[in-house]
């Protein structure tokens, strides 16, 4: 029965310390998805304020941009296991190779997402959106499609901290 509780007590105490050091990992990187996806809600949030027609022409950007940005977001995910792989193997030159190659992906995926953007008013005005609404989502979408690039390069570098195990450094 001794034996029985110290096993008892010992695994709990186990994964007490495995869930402490699995949430110092983790906390860092849901508050950046947080704040990452929290964009459109501010963006939202503020034209809002501004008038029923720009919250309007916020809400239908948005519903463009949210699968771009989730499936960029997606596409540049794939650094992280391909980085903690090269890493927990010693493999420096694989790190460097496969980050070389992910920025390309990031450099195609940009020209795509970009050209996308750009077209939005096409995407909108056969998607039945009231012609008033329309400049001002194309407007949201093509400041958004600017700093695509930027977006794409942080999420890129942010797959590869997480990788390398510094999932800190995006904060």
């Amino acid at each position: 029965m001794l034996q029985l509780m110290q096993t008892f007590f010992y695994r709990v105490h186990r994964f007490v310390d495995e869930s402490k050091a699995l949430l110092s990992l983790s906390l860092p990187i849901i508050v950046t998805q947080l704040a990452t996806n929290g964009m459109n809600f501010v963006d939202t949030s503020m034209a809002g304020q501004a008038s029923a027609r720009d919250l309007a022409a916020i809400a239908v950007g948005t519903s463009l941009w949210l699968p771009a940005s989730l499936l960029l977001r997606g596409i540049l995910m794939m650094l992280t296991p391909v980085t903690a792989h090269h890493r927990g193997a010693a493999n420096h030159q694989g790190i460097t190779k496969d980050l070389g190659q992910t920025l390309w992906i990031v450099l195609l995926c940009s020209i795509v997402l970009i050209g996308y953007l750009n077209f939005s008013e096409d995407i909108l005005v056969y998607m039945k959106v009231a012609p008033e609404i329309i400049p001002v989502g194309v407007g949201y979408l093509h400041a958004l499609a600017f700093g695509l690039p930027g977006i794409a390069l942080f999420y890129m570098l942010n797959s590869f901290l997480e990788g390398m195990g510094n999932t800190r450094a995006p904060w």
